[in-house]
C-alpha cells in the first residue's frame, strides 16, 4: 500500500518499497514544478498525463503513457504546465535517501 511521504502547495508524493524496489506516485498540482534533482541510480518515470520532463537543462513534452528513463546522475525536473493535476509513476532500485 502507497504511504503519502510528503505533502506540500506544490505536490502530493506517495512512495511504497518492495524487495529492493521503490515506487513512488506524484501529484503535481497545476502551474507547479519538482525542485529538480539526479541520482547514482536509474529510474524509470510513466506520466499518466502530459506535461514537460526537465532532463539535462533540456525541456521535452511528455504524453499520456510515455515511459522515460532516466539515466543515473542526469538531472530531471518535472513542469505541470496544465490547470489540472499531473500524476506521473517513478520506479527505481532502493530506497527513499
Amino acid at each position: 500500500m502507497m504511504k503519502l511521504v510528503r505533502k506540500d502547495e506544490r505536490y502530493e508524493l506517495y512512495d511504497m518499497s518492495f524487495e529492493g524496489f521503490t515506487v513512488s506516485k506524484t501529484v503535481l498540482h497545476p502551474k507547479q514544478e519538482t525542485r529538480g534533482h539526479s541520482h547514482v541510480h536509474p529510474e524509470f518515470y510513466v506520466f499518466l498525463d502530459d506535461g514537460v520532463l526537465e532532463l539535462s537543462g533540456q525541456d521535452n513534452m511528455v504524453k499520456q503513457g510515455d515511459i522515460i528513463v532516466i539515466e543515473p546522475n542526469q538531472f530531471h525536473r518535472v513542469r505541470n504546465p496544465s490547470t489540472h493535476d499531473m500524476v506521473f509513476v517513478c520506479l527505481w532500485k532502493g530506497k527513499r535517501q
